[in-house]
């Protein structure tokens, strides 16, 4: 209604604009001589219909543009000032598929491609973090195995905007079947691996403005060397003694405590989850040992993989640390829980809730700010499927 009175306005002003500047006897005449005339041909009034519309329709247009531009608020300053001192990073898990696995080496690929359009799309990530199971099924049994399958699994695999960057990985239970002692040392020469028992990712955001730590630990020996409780994956698996279990904790414990992670963003990954709904289930050890230290010393996040979905966990009762799964990189998923673990998860996840979880291939993009920690699921197709915000 707005843009047809508009438009009836600025006819009315053409037709105005149109008569010439007459004396009152001349206006006298041309009023009379105008109402002895004929009316109109049919086709001059199309002509003035057509003008009308044309304007009425010019003035919709634009009216609908000015609706439609995009707003500045605050909060979208407030975004881009921050994201113009940023720091991105993948997670990946369970994507290292049998090179003779014609289904699995095609899920990886539609991975690894997402990643790639995410990249171009939103700018490459400054390192990825791997949280296990880089060899199916049963690990590797030698550096030569290990260099022939990551040749055509990884090299050939991921585009290089990806392979310019760090990987930072860890070990899964899958890996854990084969020589570990080999995987390590493939890393050890790979010039973009880094793989180790347990270690520490120091970095910062552009400006110094804030810090991350990334604190990743070897789930196998943590879960599986335990005298306390046996896992029901840990079958046949290797895993290194009690002790050096017991010095991955203490090492954990103080680095954290040094670590300031009240004011600074701390972050732990390992390849068994904490909590989950799907695949596996919850880790009964980890709740018992790991969970305690994670909100003693206020860590934000702990990424794992081992179950083949999707997941965001929280804790109802200590909002302290928040739980996401992204074990989706290319190996058969995880819908529903596992037989095997599905009455102790009950009890287990009583403590927890889901916020979201899918069984779809695919991986998450994160961007850490100084106070903001932005977390993507992002599918197989490139599409998001869940975002969530990790406040400080």
């Amino acid at each position: 209604s707005l843009a047809l009175g508009i438009g009836c306005r600025l006819t009315f002003i053409w037709g105005r604009c149109r008569m010439p500047s007459l004396t009152q006897q001349q206006l006298y005449l041309y009023t009379n001589i105008r109402r002895k005339r004929k009316p109109r041909s049919f086709l001059k009034m199309l002509s003035n219909i057509k003008f009308f519309l044309l304007v009425a329709a010019c003035t919709l247009v634009i009216f609908i543009k000015v609706l439609r531009a995009p707003i500045t608020t605050i909060d979208d300053q407030h975004v881009a000032v921050q994201d113009s001192s940023s720091l991105k990073f993948f997670v990946i898990g369970d994507w290292g598929s049998e090179l003779t696995d014609e289904v699995m080496f095609s899920n990886q690929k539609r991975v690894a491609a997402a990643m790639k359009r995410r990249a171009l799309q939103e700018g490459k990530p400054e390192f990825v973090i791997s949280v296990g199971d880089q060899a199916y099924y049963n690990g590797v049994t030698n550096l030569t195995d290990a260099t022939e399958r990551f040749v055509g699994g990884f090299d050939n695999m991921y585009d290089k905007s990806l392979l310019q960057e760090q990987w930072y990985l860890t070990v899964g239970n899958h890996d854990c079947m084969g020589n570990v002692s080999a995987l390590y040392e493939f890393a050890d020469a790979h010039p973009k691996w880094t793989m180790k028992p347990f270690y520490k990712l120091n970095q910062e955001l552009t400006d110094k403005s804030q810090k991350l730590s990334i604190f990743v630990l070897d789930m196998c020996t943590f879960v599986c060397a335990s005298s306390l409780q046996e896992n029901f994956r840990c079958d046949g698996l290797w895993r290194d003694t009690e002790m050096r279990r017991q010095e991955m904790i203490h090492w954990l414990d103080q680095e954290l405590a040094s670590a300031n992670c009240s004011e600074e963003w701390c972050i732990v990954a390992g390849h068994w989850p904490i909590f989950s709904f799907g695949g596996n289930g919850p880790t009964s050890i980890l709740i018992q040992e790991l969970l305690p230290l994670l909100h003693k010393h206020n860590v934000a996040i702990y990424f794992s993989g081992h179950d083949h979905n999707m997941q965001h966990i929280t804790m109802p009762s200590n909002k302290t640390t928040e739980f996401f799964v992204t074990g989706t990189g290319g190996f058969k998923l995880h819908p529903t829980l596992k037989e095997e673990i599905a009455e102790e998860a009950e009890v287990l996840n009583r403590q927890v809730q889901s916020e979201y979880f899918v069984a779809e291939y695919g991986f998450m993009a994160v961007r850490v700010t100084r106070r903001v920690i932005y977390i993507d699921f992002i599918h197989e197709n490139g599409r998001i499927l869940y975002s969530y915000r990790v406040t400080k």
